[in-house]
């Protein structure tokens, strides 16, 4: 019994001392947004409660942006390149930042049928092979550039 009330009373002494690194903490991080905001001229927005939904969407619009391809194209069946390869950033950058399965990704990533998971598999690892080969060969493939695009773009929306 009085190890326990020992370690209570050591808790009782230490949790000023945590509150007080706490609020320092989050001082710095304040001020450290502030500074990059005013370098940058853009909001930095770091919140952790953003949902896996919003970035999927945010993800989704801004590989549409970039890409040409309309959000309405990039979800449909088309089969046209220029689709496939903004379908397969868009999963790719899903996967990486959402808590999502890659059923859930194939449900997000098509207004008709559903994609397999098995189809997202496919995606992720195309743009993964996009990247060993940027890596490797120093050739840029359009999916790596797009990819590189979006993943910039998006960092100043929010934590990737």
């Amino acid at each position: 019994m009085t190890y326990l009330s020992d370690e209570i009373k050591e808790l009782r002494i230490q949790l000023p001392h945590f509150a007080e690194a706490l609020r320092d903490a989050r001082l710095n991080y304040e001020a450290i947004t502030q500074q990059l905001e005013l370098l940058t001229h853009t909001k930095v927005i770091y919140d952790e409660s953003v949902s896996d939904k919003v970035k999927a969407e945010r993800i989704i619009e801004t590989v549409s942006e970039l890409s040409g391809v309309p959000v309405s194209t990039m979800l449909s069946a088309n089969r046209h390149r220029s689709v496939v390869i903004a379908r397969q950033v868009a999963t790719y950058l899903i996967k990486d930042n959402t808590h999502y399965s890659l059923k859930q990704i194939g449900q997000i990533v098509s207004n008709g049928k559903p994609k397999h998971h098995a189809t997202m598999i496919h995606s992720v690892q195309a743009v993964l092979d996009a990247y060993w080969t940027a890596k490797n060969t120093n050739t840029k493939t359009d999916t790596y550039c797009l990819a590189e695009q979006a993943k910039d773009m998006l960092a100043g929306s929010y934590q990737l």
